[in-house]
């Protein structure tokens, strides 16, 4: 969704991938490049999907996540997709994230753990919002290799005040960020407004 603040009405409407990323982008998750690496990653999260479709009992895949929360006197309604959910009675049991990765040289390196820790609080973030607040869900995170299609399988652990806690930081950050952007281009404004023409 379109990442959007309002400063008048202190209402934040954003995508779960817009608060997890350290950096100002979206992550991309390819980590590689090119419309053949984005057709295998693809194939790949279709094909453990349509596996857990057909064998096991509530999994649902590409499910809506979508929540409202108040942070710090802030609206923010927050939504996303999570690869993989499983209910049971009505309520979201577990989460799955699925990941494709080159393992031979994104999990060897010495940043193997920074590469793999954004896709963890994203899955964090789906399981808090999905999440029945007295029986957390559990979370795996599926990583897929393009290459061999092997796949390795990871116990995510969280709790619901480490969400909260990262979620007030990042949301923080975001106003802030937000706020430096429109004082750069008020002062763009007035130094426009300044020039003298011909000049």
């Amino acid at each position: 969704m379109t990442l959007s603040v309002d400063f008048e009405q202190r209402v934040i409407h954003a995508g779960c991938r817009d608060l997890i990323s350290e950096n100002s982008g979206r992550l991309i998750g390819l980590g590689g490049a090119g419309l053949s690496r984005m057709w295998l990653g693809t194939e790949l999260h279709r094909r453990i999907q349509n596996r857990h479709l057909a064998t096991e009992t509530g999994y649902e895949a590409e499910a809506t996540v979508r929540t409202t929360v108040v942070v710090d006197g802030w609206t923010v309604h927050l939504s996303g997709r999570a690869d993989g959910v499983v209910r049971c009675d009505d309520r979201v049991v577990r989460v799955d994230e699925i990941k494709t990765l080159h393992f031979a040289v994104e999990l060897t390196s010495l940043f193997a753990n920074d590469r793999l820790e954004p896709f963890r609080r994203q899955a964090r973030l789906y399981a808090w919002a999905l999440s029945d607040p007295d029986h957390p869900a559990e979370i795996r995170l599926v990583l897929a290799d393009i290459v061999t299609g092997e796949e390795r399988v990871e116990a995510v652990a969280w709790s619901p005040t480490e969400v909260e806690d990262l979620l007030r930081r990042r949301i923080q950050r975001l106003v802030n960020a937000e706020r430096r952007r429109r004082e750069a281009i008020e002062r763009r404004r007035h130094a426009a407004d300044r020039l003298v023409f011909p000049h």
